[in-house]
């Protein structure tokens, strides 16, 4: 399976959407910095309604993206990415 992680300059909850689409996956799963539980941090200002944590399962792994606020702020349009995968391993053969 694959894992792609994508930082996205503000817009993260439009390409979760737009790769749940494109891949016919169930809608993603998005946590914005707002919904952070009490007591882990404070939030900088005008990051409340910014994703934290998205992600977007298909049938090759999943998506996971966030907001980056530092690309948002630089008023570029870049985004960043990374991706990992795991290899199955075979069985051997009996005999």
């Amino acid at each position: 399976m694959s894992k792609v992680c994508l930082n996205i300059p503000g817009n993260a909850a439009e390409a979760a959407a737009f790769y749940a689409k494109a891949f016919g996956a169930e809608p993603p799963a998005l946590m914005t910095y707002s919904q952070m539980p009490p007591g882990t941090g404070d939030i900088p200002a005008g990051m409340g309604p910014l994703i934290m944590h998205g992600n977007v399962k298909t049938f090759a792994g999943d998506i996971m993206l966030a907001d980056n606020a530092s690309l948002e702020n630089e008023g570029t349009n870049t985004a960043s990415a990374g991706c990992s995968w795991t290899r199955r391993r075979r069985r051997a053969e009996p005999g």
